[in-house]
């Protein structure tokens, strides 16, 4: 890659967390090599590889430990030269007698810049899993922009977004709960009462980065958490400038960092 490589784009990635990570062969992974080539930043969802094959705890730790080596592996590559990743969230484990923590790991060029951990648990993983205590920032090492980090259900923290007032933009990876009496005016409603607004109040781009599909389950028992719906977004000053077209759709949303433009591409395998 040359020195002057110029990257603008902020991109979104929607995924069907259904299906396993591909590898580099895949058309999967040469369709996030392509779009890590433009882009400044890269967003996955919350959970973005927890296939549908899960059926304990245990297997979700042991999988977070090769998300984690995919993810540093990706981001070594040539392609992500100048890229800030934000690797969805993992399980993080300090230590074996504790509980894991919901975690979303910052790279760039093979390097973990950071880790956040989620301080709203929500449904299941108040059982499972310990909550995060502190704010996290992420300055990105190229252009400077500065990042406020939360993950999906940390938006009804009292301050979620308030306490982000110092940054460019709020990165949320999301795994949203389909909702079977849901409707596309609730849903507005909801985007436009939480995003919008915590773009206005944190002075700041807002992504929020949704799963789509079925998400493995961490009960014993292999019973499956509820079907996801992908609202994946980005709002700014009290609008939805752009969000994914359909909550089963699965393809990359991009904003560029220069003029605002927004864009959707469908990913097709």
């Amino acid at each position: 890659m040359p020195e002057n490589l110029n990257k603008n784009a902020i991109t979104l990635y929607q995924r069907n967390i259904c299906k396993k990570l591909p590898d580099a062969y895949d058309n999967e992974y040469k369709a996030i090599l392509n779009k890590l080539q433009e882009s400044a930043d890269f967003i996955f969802p919350e959970y973005f590889s927890f296939h549908s094959d899960f059926k304990s705890k245990d297997k979700f730790i042991e999988d977070s430990k090769m998300t984690l080596d995919w993810l540093k592996n990706l981001s070594k590559r040539a392609e992500a030269q100048k890229t800030l990743i934000f690797g969805g969230t993992f399980l993080m484990q300090r230590e074996k007698t504790e509980k894991p923590f919901n975690t979303l790991p910052v790279f760039y060029e093979g390097e973990i810049l950071t880790t956040y951990q989620k301080r709203r648990l929500y449904g299941i993983e108040t059982e499972y899993l310990s909550t995060g205590k502190v704010r996290q920032t992420v300055i990105h090492p190229h252009d400077g922009s500065k990042w406020g980090l939360l993950i999906c259900a940390d938006v009804f923290l009292e301050n979620a977004f308030s306490d982000y007032k110092d940054c460019d933009f709020i990165v949320i990876p999301t795994s949203s709960p389909y909702r079977p009496d849901d409707t596309k005016e609730l849903q507005k409603e909801r985007d436009h009462e939480i995003y919008a607004k915590g773009s206005k109040i944190g002075g700041a781009f807002v992504l929020k980065c949704c799963g789509t599909g079925e998400i493995g389950s961490i009960k014993e028992n292999g019973e499956k958490a509820p079907k996801l719906q992908g609202r994946s977004l980005i709002a700014h000053e009290n609008k939805i400038l752009i969000q994914a077209p359909d909550i089963n759709w699965s393809g990359f949303l991009q904003i560029d960092k220069t003029n605002g433009k927004v864009s959707c591409e469908e990913y097709e395998n």
